[in-house]
């Protein structure tokens, strides 16, 4: 049976040191949640609570847009 839970606990198990998906990916912190704790949260939901802690968005990827050449159908061989 699946249970509900609140942003709270939603930041105080990703906070959590003894919690197994503590400070990892969504991905992987919602697949924790729903083995150990039989807690079905989805992806949307654990980010727009996550986004709100520093610590999560400090560690996030950059998405770098790199400028570059076009070449554009030029044949070189």
């Amino acid at each position: 049976m699946n249970r509900q839970i609140s942003d709270k606990e939603i930041l105080k198990f990703w906070r959590s040191p003894l919690f197994t998906g503590s400070y990892s990916g969504i991905k992987t912190f919602q697949i924790c949640l729903k083995l150990e704790k039989d807690i079905e949260v989805s992806e949307s939901r654990l980010y727009s609570v996550l986004k709100t802690d520093p610590i999560f968005i400090i560690h996030q990827k950059k998405h770098k847009e790199l400028d570059r050449r076009h070449l554009g159908g030029t044949k070189y061989f």
